[in-house]
């Protein structure tokens, strides 16, 4: 009881506080924030659409990754995103021969990391030999 009264304390110490936190069994705390950006992103480019390969970050912030987004920018008003628990991520309703520049984040349950290096994908039609 004593154990569990602790861990709810500093909890609610460290909500007040305006600070995340996971409490541990014994009454301590991990600091938790948002994962790190995902690594290691290339693409491959389909018909009118894109498909996005990375690596998990190193750093998942003290929580599980609930999710990642792949986003495929082409100019201001051209923006595309797919969202899913593991890479790869296919991007749809990307124009064929315009260039997209496409990066990659995590999200745990305190939020969504920093974006990823982006990397160019051009999407096109494949023909049949």
């Amino acid at each position: 009881m004593r154990i569990l009264r602790l861990t709810i304390l500093a909890a609610l110490s460290a909500a007040c506080a305006g600070e995340s936190s996971t409490p541990t069994s014994n009454g301590g705390e991990v600091p938790t924030t948002v994962p790190s950006a995902p690594t290691g992103v290339t693409a491959s480019g389909g018909d009118s659409r894109a498909t996005i390969f990375f690596t998990t970050p190193t750093a998942t912030g003290g929580t599980s990754i609930t999710f990642y987004t792949a986003t495929c920018k082409a100019g201001t008003n051209d923006s595309h995103s797919a969202t899913r628990s593991a890479s790869p991520i296919t991007v749809g309703g990307l124009t064929n021969g315009v260039t997209y520049s496409c990066s990659v984040t995590a999200t745990n349950a305190i939020g969504e990391g920093p974006a990823s290096a982006a990397v160019s994908v051009t999407p096109g039609a494949t023909t049949a030999r």
